[in-house]
C-alpha cells in the first residue's frame, strides 16, 4: 500500500462521513417538515423545503467529490474501465484496518441513504394527501357558492355581490 493510497482513503473516509452527517441532518428536516404539514403550517413547510434544497445541494457536491476521489484512486491503481470504482472495490485493494473502516462507513452511508429515501417518499405522500384534502375543501366551498348563484358554472362571479364569512365562530 502506497502513501498516496493512504491519503486517498482518508479523504474518501472524510467525504463519506460528511455524506452520512448531511443525510442525518436531512432526516431531521424531513421530520420537521412532516410536523409542519400535520399542522398545515405553510411558513414552516416552506422553510423546511428550502433547508432540504440546501442540503441536497450539499450532498450533490459531496457526491461529486466522492466520485472524483474514487476516479483518482482508480487511476492510481491503473484500473481503467467504463464503470466508476465503488467503495467496495477500493476497499478490496487496501489493507486492514483501512479496508474494514471503508466497508463499515460505506454500509452506514448506504443504510442512511435508504432510510432518507423512504422518509422522503413518505413525506411526499403526506404532502400529496394534504394537497388533495385542501383541493377538496376548495371544491366544496366553490360548489356551495355556485349553488347560491354567486358563481357561474364557468367559475366567474354571476353578479356583483357582497358576501362575508364569519371565521371567528
Amino acid at each position: 500500500m502506497t502513501s498516496s493510497t493512504q491519503i486517498d482513503t482518508r479523504e474518501i473516509q472524510i467525504v463519506l462521513q460528511d455524506m452520512i452527517d448531511a443525510h442525518e441532518q436531512w432526516l431531521v428536516i424531513i421530520n420537521e417538515h412532516r410536523a409542519a404539514l400535520s399542522q398545515s403550517d405553510t411558513r414552516s413547510s416552506d422553510l423546511c423545503t428550502a433547508a432540504q434544497q440546501e442540503i441536497m445541494g450539499r450532498i450533490a457536491g459531496l457526491e461529486t467529490k466522492r466520485q472524483d476521489l474514487l476516479q483518482i484512486a482508480a487511476l492510481d491503481r491503473a484500473r481503467l474501465g467504463t464503470e466508476p470504482m465503488t467503495i467496495t472495490e477500493l476497499a478490496q485493494q487496501v489493507e486492514e484496518p483501512t479496508r474494514a473502516k471503508l466497508l463499515q462507513t460505506g454500509e452506514r452511508l448506504h443504510a442512511i441513504i435508504e432510510k432518507t429515501r423512504k422518509e422522503q417518499e413518505t413525506l411526499g405522500l403526506a404532502a400529496n394527501a394534504l394537497a388533495a384534502h385542501m383541493e377538496g375543501l376548495v371544491r366544496q366551498v366553490a360548489s356551495k357558492l355556485q349553488s347560491a348563484a354567486t358563481y357561474s358554472p364557468a367559475g366567474k362571479p354571476a353578479a356583483p355581490i357582497s358576501a362575508g364569512v364569519d371565521i371567528v365562530q
